[in-house]
């Protein structure tokens, strides 16, 4: 009965050692744990610490002071590309009217053979009734065009003779044939050659004005020097 009680003392004492070390062991595992939790946590509030907001301030105006920039360049660079296209169809558009304007004026040479020139640089010379005659006034214009066919055309000259509407057409072709010679005849008292100078005869065909009465018919006797283009 001693013995008994012996190993039961013994046995109690065994089992309570052992949970004394059970308890100890779940106390340090439950310490290890809040450890870790402590440094968890403090990792974590690290990871959420808060950037200063003058620094973040700073980031975003450079961000967006670099997305103006970028704006900027863009727009620069299309107004750049619409400057040069709105340049280059104005200058085609130019060149078309420049060769439209150059075409016209090729076929207009075409059909007459000849370029007139302006009034001011070859004048018309007129006559009076059933004459052939240089009258005064015309002296002086047929000098001045004199000066200027010898000095800036290279070309030679078409006399055209013509007359008004009276008058038969053979009769009108003669009288407007004379006409064109007079003209002929006293450019070369200047100096031109002769052989720079042709004459023609349209009669009465080709009126300049319309009209029945001398209001019309003195401007229809004249004889016009144009520059012939071949």
């Amino acid at each position: 009965m001693r013995i008994n009680l012996r190993y039961f003392t013994i046995l109690l004492l065994v089992s309570v050692a052992l949970l004394f070390a059970c308890s100890k062991k779940d106390q340090i595992k439950s310490d290890t744990n809040k450890t870790d939790k402590k440094s968890s946590a403090k990792r974590g509030s690290w990871a959420q610490t808060e950037i200063p907001s003058d620094i973040a301030e700073e980031t975003d105006s450079n961000d967006n002071q670099i997305q103006v920039v970028e704006e900027e360049a863009g727009e620069m660079d299309s107004s750049e590309l619409e400057d040069e296209m709105l340049a280059s169809t104005s200058l085609n558009a130019d060149d078309t009217k420049s060769d439209a304007e150059e075409d016209a004026g090729k076929g207009s040479d075409k059909e007459t053979g000849v370029s007139q020139k302006k009034l001011v640089e070859l004048q018309k010379v007129y006559f009076d009734y059933d004459s052939s005659d240089i009258k005064n006034d015309a002296r002086d214009v047929l000098q001045v065009n004199a000066e200027i066919i010898q000095n800036d055309i290279s070309g030679d000259i078409l006399i055209e003779g013509h007359c008004d509407e009276r008058g038969t057409d053979e009769y009108n072709l003669a009288l407007g044939q004379r006409r064109a010679e007079s003209v002929k005849r006293y450019l070369v008292t200047f100096g031109i050659s002769d052989m720079k100078l042709t004459t023609i005869s349209y009669g009465e065909t080709k009126p300049e004005v319309d009209g029945h009465d001398e209001s019309a018919w003195r401007l229809n006797r004249r004889a016009v020097l144009k520059e012939i283009t071949e």
